[in-house]
C-alpha cells in the first residue's frame, strides 16, 4: 500500500499524530529516517529540496528503502530511551511493549506511516514518486519558534537546517533569490527559526 507521510516543522506536533495514527497497529512506523546523525545515510538528502518531477538516482533508491520500509533501524523504529530519572526495570518494561506492538504491527500492518521534519520541501515529489498520502501538520509559528530556540533546537537542529535551505541553487532560484543576501545576515536563534517556519510552510 502507499505510504502516509506526516510532514511538518520541529515541535510542531508531527510525533503526537505519528504516536495516534500507530496506537492500534494499523500503521507500521518509520520515525525520521531524514535525520542526519540517527540515520547518517540520509544526510545528502535531509532538508533537500525535491520538487516534482525531480529525477535523482541515489534519493530515488534511498527513499524506495524508506517507503518500503527497508531502511530500519532502532531510531527509525522509534525505540524508547532511557530517560534520566527512569529506573532500569521502567525502561525494561517500556523496551518490552515497544517490541510486542513494533511485531504486531509488522504482522497485522501493510501500511507505513513515516514522520519527517526535515523532508517538507519534498511532498509534491512523494507524491509523484512514490504515491504517497501526505499529512501537513501546521502549528502557530510562534509557538514553534519559541520552543525550538527554548529547548535548544538551534544547536542540534535549526543551525543544519537554515544553512542547508540556503545552500541549495534550485530552491535559493526558485523561491529564495529576492531575499537570499539579507537571510544570510540573520544571525538570531528566533529569527532563524521564524525564516526556516515561513520556507518549510
Amino acid at each position: 500500500s502507499p505510504p502516509v507521510v506526516i510532514a511538518g516543522s520541529g515541535r510542531g506536533g508531527t510525533t503526537w499524530i505519528l504516536e495516534l495514527m500507530c496506537s492500534d497497529s494499523r500503521y507500521r512506523l518509520v520515525f525520521e529516517p531524514l535525520h542526519e546523525l540517527k540515520v547518517p545515510e540520509s544526510a545528502p538528502f535531509s532538508y533537500g529540496y525535491y520538487p516534482a518531477g525531480y529525477m535523482a538516482e541515489e534519493a530515488d533508491e534511498f527513499f524506495h528503502r524508506v517507503f518500503s520500509g527497508q531502511l530500519n533501524n532502532d531510531w527509525t523504529r522509534s525505540k524508547p530511551w532511557i530517560g534520566e530519572d527512569q529506573s532500569i526495570l521502567s525502561h525494561k518494561c517500556q523496551l518490552l511493549q515497544h517490541h510486542v506492538k513494533d511485531f504486531k504491527s509488522r504482522i497485522v500492518s501493510d501500511r507505513l506511516a513515516v514522520k519527517f521534519i526535515r523532508g517538507n520541501l519534498m511532498l509534491p515529489w512523494y507524491q509523484d514518486r512514490f504515491g504517497a498520502t501526505v499529512l501537513l501538520v501546521t502549528r502557530s509559528p510562534f509557538d514553534i519558534c519559541s520552543s525550538m530556540v527554548r529547548t535548544g533546537w538551534f544547536e542540534n537542529h535549526l543551525e543544519f537546517g537554515f544553512s542547508r535551505y540556503l545552500s541549495q541553487q534550485a530552491l535559493v532560484q526558485d523561491h529564495l533569490a529576492e531575499h537570499i543576501e539579507w537571510m544570510k545576515l540573520v544571525d538570531d536563534p528566533l529569527e532563524r527559526a521564524a525564516i526556516m517556519w515561513v520556507v518549510e510552510n
